[in-house]
């Protein structure tokens, strides 16, 4: 009988900083722009995302790229370090220039005021970044992931405040610049701090030409999985507007909070319990379904729930911006429980060596996207949002299904199976919410749109809770257990025993 996959409580708390250091970058973002979203026009956000665009792209590799090289390094030695900070810096400096130097052209084609003086102040952004990026690739290296996560929470804590201030006092887009270029200064100078690392004047250009095929293949693989949004932000601004841009930014920044709070976790759980398994073991398969399900336990109510509370929850959250914005959101809510499958699967993969089979899924899945979304790009925000959740998610799942047989032993077709089979409740849970939303019996309850939002809650969770009762009772019980059971150094199993 095959032993079941185990996570020790020590496990639960080594990955939880590496999750709250995801939170402090993507949630607190997403909770700042929200505040301020209040205060800005559709169409300032929706300048204000597509001129940050390549900014996001930029920021993506540099903190991703040259920090990977850096943990990846088995003699990370001085000479190596100085090499990469050299190459970083210049790389920083080049997109400075060219982002400077484009910024008249951006104030063109971008018809709002002061565009292009955006442009040129978010410009010093990947210079900042390409000056502590080796620094921070040593902190990874050295497992101080509690201090880069104090490092991202209080930089952009200190530079949530004069933003918000500012867009509390009609400075619109401004505050949103002023919070980017704030936040990555702050984060620059603590992260160089606290490194305690100083570059030596050298240049190793035989190391530099060795580890170029490797710099240029964590290139491709951050391109393929952070281009999409961006680019498509930006060809949402081209061609239907600041508005429409604004649109589908307050939906996106919503989906990452929800994502950083839920689906993050979870991945962070997964990768560490995986590596445990053999490829292709029952250990590994029976693994793999037992995180799938719990994590769409917790996920899918959470994502179609939020979907159906959308028409109520986002004008409350961010005023007559949430009136306009929530259909998009709605949509793109459907996509959350296609991704929390393809994380699953893909830190799995990960774990036992199969990360070029991972890339070449966001690969395909990058071309799936293109045509649908391109066409969509000719009719409304909304088109776009649903191409995106419906071929990003679903139909991008299915090159992930495809080989999980081969990599991991699991059936495709039972793990298809076993989602419908947890998903279903969520689906019919939200849409007893959303029909409950729409009765003139709610929207007549004397506590306003709070209160239907409240009673719709009450009326889903309960319709969930007992549907999940009769088809997952003991997936249940085994997360009951898993979150009331006080840390201990026993482990837990993921199909719910201890040992």
């Amino acid at each position: 009988m095959a032993r079941s996959l185990r996570i020790s409580r020590s496990t639960v708390y080594n990955t939880l900083w590496s999750a709250l250091l995801q939170w402090s970058r993507v949630g607190v973002n997403a909770v700042v722009f929200l505040l301020i979203s209040r205060w800005l026009t559709l169409d300032e956000i929706g300048a204000v995302a597509a001129i940050t665009a390549p900014i996001v792209l930029l920021q993506t590799f540099q903190r991703g790229v040259i920090p990977d090289a850096v943990v990846q390094e088995a003699d990370a030695s001085d000479r190596k370090l100085s090499t990469l900070f050299f190459v970083s810096t210049a790389i920083g400096a080049g997109a400075f220039v060219l982002l400077l130097l484009s910024s008249g052209l951006v104030g063109q084609i971008i018809e709002v005021p002061n565009a292009g003086y955006m442009m040129a102040t978010l410009s010093i952004s990947p210079l900042l970044l390409g000056l502590s990026a080796v620094h921070e690739g040593i902190l990874r290296k050295s497992h101080k992931i509690k201090a880069l996560t104090v490092r991202t929470g209080v930089s952009l804590t200190l530079a949530a405040i004069p933003t918000i201030f500012m867009a509390a006092n009609g400075f619109g887009a401004w505050s949103i610049v002023v919070y980017t270029v704030g936040g990555v200064a702050l984060s620059s100078v603590i992260t160089i701090w606290a490194c305690q690392w100083k570059p030596s004047v050298v240049f190793c250009a035989p190391y530099f030409r060795h580890i170029l095929p490797r710099l240029s293949g964590l290139v491709g693989r951050y391109a393929l999985s952070a281009a999409i949004v961006p680019v498509l932000q930006l060809s949402i601004v081209v061609f239907l507007g600041a508005a429409s841009g604004g649109i589908f930014q307050i939906a996106q920044r919503l989906l990452a909070l929800i994502d950083s709070i839920i689906a993050a976790p979870i991945r962070f759980m997964a990768l560490p319990l995986f590596a445990k398994a053999r490829s292709g073991s029952d250990e590994l398969s029976i693994g793999v379904f037992k995180a799938v399900t719990i994590s769409l336990m917790i996920g899918a109510p959470v994502y179609f729930g939020l979907s159906a509370a959308a028409p109520i929850l986002l004008p409350l959250l961010i005023g007559s911006n949430g009136e306009d914005a929530y259909r998009s959101f709605q949509i793109l809510c459907t996509y959350g429980p296609a991704a929390i499958v393809s994380g699953i699967i893909s830190q799995a993969m990960v774990s036992q060596g199969f990360a070029v089979a991972v890339f070449y899924r966001a690969a395909i899945m990058t071309v799936i996207l293109i045509v649908p979304c391109a066409l969509a790009l000719t009719k409304s925000v909304e088109w776009v949002s649903a191409m995106y959740a419906i071929f990003g998610g679903y139909v991008g799942l299915l090159p992930t299904l495809f080989v999980t047989k081969r990599f991991l032993g699991v059936s495709s077709i039972s793990l298809i199976g076993q989602s419908l089979l947890v998903i279903g409740p969520s689906v019919v849970a939200s849409l007893a919410a959303w029909g409950l939303i729409k009765t003139s019996f709610a929207q007549s309850l004397p506590g306003g749109p709070l209160a239907t939002l409240v009673l719709a809650g009450i009326v889903g969770l309960t319709i969930y809770l007992g549907s999940l009762g009769l088809t997952h009772r003991s997936e249940m019980k085994a997360l009951t257990k898993m979150l009331i059971e006080r840390r201990g150094a026993r482990p837990i199993s993921v199909d719910g025993g201890t040992s």
